[in-house]
């Protein structure tokens, strides 16, 4: 797990409200968006921050990764 930035939110972090905002609006161009609109690595993308959280049990993943259904989970519950 690594700082995004200075200052900026942790990718687990970020993740979370990836996944709220993806349960919310559904799209991955919606998603990507708000992880450029959190200040998160213009370098790396949406992806690895929520493969990472769904590794370590922060995100519930269901269906192919490119269709995501992502929910926040166990002590990340929103």
């Amino acid at each position: 797990m690594s700082d995004v930035g200075a200052g900026r939110p942790t990718h687990p972090d970020v993740a979370l409200l990836l996944a709220v905002r993806l349960r919310s609006r559904g799209t991955a161009d919606a998603v990507e968006a708000t992880w450029h609109e959190l200040g998160a690595d213009p370098r790396t993308g949406a992806g690895p921050a929520l493969r990472a959280a769904a590794g370590l049990g922060q995100v519930r993943a269901r269906g192919e990764e490119s269709r995501w259904s992502l929910t926040p989970a166990g002590e990340a519950e929103l």
